[in-house]
């Protein structure tokens, strides 16, 4: 089953339990790490264009420790699709998937 998610840039973005990248076995996890995901897909800090058909979308929780929710998104069959997510990123993660392409949108204030 595909879940459909709206984004400030891309009208529609599909994801399932496989893309997003991780086994998870406990069901209150699963659900969190869906709810990261929906966050950072409809409400990105910003989003980065590796190229046309594949783009990064980033949010960042600040608490204790400073952690990046990244998700690689695919075009694919004109609908864009989640190919892997990251929920615990690090600075450094981030520095580096920074590098990989140019910002195509930031979050207003």
């Amino acid at each position: 089953m595909q879940i459909k998610l709206k984004s400030p840039i891309s009208p529609e973005v599909y994801y399932d339990l496989n893309s997003l990248g991780i086994a998870i076995l406990d069901p209150s996890a699963l659900s969190q790490v869906q709810d990261h995901l929906k966050k950072t897909i409809q409400s990105p800090l910003l989003v980065i264009e590796v190229n046309p058909s594949r783009h990064l979308y980033f949010f960042s929780f600040k608490g204790t420790s400073l952690v990046f929710l990244i998700a690689t998104l695919i075009f694919n069959e004109n609908k864009w699709y989640v190919e892997s997510f990251i929920f615990d990123g690090t600075l450094e993660i981030a520095q580096a998937k920074f590098k990989e392409g140019p910002i195509i949108y930031t979050k207003e204030n």
